[in-house]
């Protein structure tokens, strides 16, 4: 490593003034300088101050091809995204193999769902103990530290025997997906230049189901028409996983001085700050709900789907999880300018009510609606308002925003291949203050 100090240059030393100019100086030459007397006058001898000629070019060459290969702005976005994406697929390419791994293995669906459930013991482990290893060594190191353990979880699943492997590896699968998720967002949100760093947290959650949804389906395909479904399935992840690493690899570090790997504190670390304590809830609860309803449909769909509905097509277990997958993920996008609040809670006073939802904020030609959501065959198209009473919320609907909401559901109606068994009813949830969301049904019906 070249660097600039300061040195006296080799000249007559003058006891009034001493010149000084910069040298460059190479870290295995120390500069030694040693003060001597020549015909009366004083002088000052440096000793190997500087390094030869071929070795300062041939290391400011290297650092130059270093700077100049390493990816930045949208390249290593696109690249810390892309990891973010593959590790997560690496926890649902499982979804379709399970009922495989359960034939093979002959265990119960009790066990089936105690294989899912150790996910989270490597996931806590990664972000209660290794939750600050970026910062500490390095957003470059950890993520690749990240993609290596999920190697190790993709040749225990490439050569599992028994239960034990599965459990093994998906304590891994958690622990990688753990540790790479923290570090993705905070390299995305040093990469992107822009005072919102929102759209760090956007990149990061829209990728993440993005890859739990093609991992699912990709792995659905191979398993019903390709041979091997387990061993071919995480060969061709780990490939994926050998192409992410050199992408990571050449992506430009953002953390200034990165230090050891002694230096990170394996004492786990639980904590909120009390300042955010109350509007942590709120968000906290709204994910754990939602994440929730992801775990269910990534364990069991597919075993309910050959149990219930006699469906054993894999391929379809598969597309079923990528459909909830890609709506979330759009749901994220489209989202981004509302409330994050607003949002939040009226989504979630549905969903705890079994509704799906479809879309947010969908615009056409004659409107916009607020959210669309489906249970069954009952299709919901909801006005959300925040208010400070229910009255005001309902009073805050004109006649000219139910006949734009009627017509912008007209319109949605009509692209739906299930549009002759559907039933409609248009809602409004009320978000209130320190109040649970408000649900009112058939908000039109009545008004004058």
């Amino acid at each position: 490593m070249l660097r600039p100090v300061l040195c006296p240059s080799i000249l007559p030393l003058n006891r009034r003034r001493v010149r000084e100019d910069f040298a460059w100086r190479h870290t295995d030459h120390p500069v030694r300088s040693v003060l001597g007397e020549r015909n009366g006058r004083h002088h000052l001898h440096v000793r190997r101050a500087f390094p030869k000629k071929k070795d300062v070019e041939m290391t400011t060459y290297a650092q130059a091809m270093t700077r100049d290969n390493e990816f930045g702005g949208g390249a290593a976005t696109t690249a810390v995204a892309a990891m973010s994406a593959a590790l997560f697929a690496g926890s649902t390419v499982l979804t379709p193999l399970y009922v495989i791994y359960k034939q093979a293995f002959g265990f119960s669906q009790m066990t089936l769902t105690l294989v899912y459930a150790v996910y989270v013991v490597g996931n806590l482990a990664a972000l209660l103990v290794f939750g600050r290893l970026s910062d500490a060594i390095g957003r470059r190191p950890a993520a690749l530290t990240a993609t290596a353990v999920a190697v190790a979880s993709a040749l225990l699943f490439l050569f599992a025997e028994n239960v034990a492997w599965l459990d093994i590896a998906r304590i891994l699968s958690g622990l990688g997906i753990g540790v790479g998720a923290g570090t993705g967002t905070a390299w995305l949100a040093e990469l992107i230049d822009s005072e919102d760093k929102s759209r760090a947290a956007t990149i990061a959650t829209s990728t993440n189901f993005v890859g739990l949804g093609l991992g699912a389906l990709v792995s659905g395909m191979l398993a019903e028409y390709a041979p091997w479904p387990l061993r071919l399935t995480f060969a061709l992840y780990l490939a994926l996983l050998a192409l992410v690493t050199l992408l990571i690899w050449r992506t430009r570090e953002t953390v200034s001085r990165p230090g050891r790997l002694s230096d990170v504190s394996m004492r786990p670390r639980l904590s909120v700050p009390a300042d955010i304590r109350a509007a942590f809830v709120a968000p906290a609860v709204t994910g754990f709900g939602a994440m929730a309803l992801v775990g269910f449909y990534a364990a069991l769909a597919p075993s309910i789907l050959a149990q219930q509905l006699q469906v054993t097509n894999h391929a379809e277990a598969g597309a079923l999880f990528f459909e909830l997958s890609m709506v979330a993920a759009a749901t994220i996008l489209l989202t981004v300018r509302l409330s994050s609040r607003i949002t939040m809670l009226a989504a979630l006073a549905l969903m705890l009510k079994g509704y799906r939802i479809l879309a947010r904020r969908h615009r056409t030609r004659l409107g916009e609606i607020d959210l669309i959501a489906r249970r069954g065959d009952l299709v919901l198209f909801v006005e959300v308002k925040a208010r400070r009473s229910l009255m005001e919320a309902m009073e805050a609907i004109a006649h000219g925003s139910e006949r734009r909401i009627e017509g912008a559901a007209d319109l949605w109606l009509s692209r739906q291949s299930d549009y002759g068994r559907l039933s409609v009813r248009f809602d409004m949830v009320a978000v209130l203050p320190w109040r649970w969301p408000v649900h009112v049904e058939n908000a039109f019906y009545g008004r004058n």
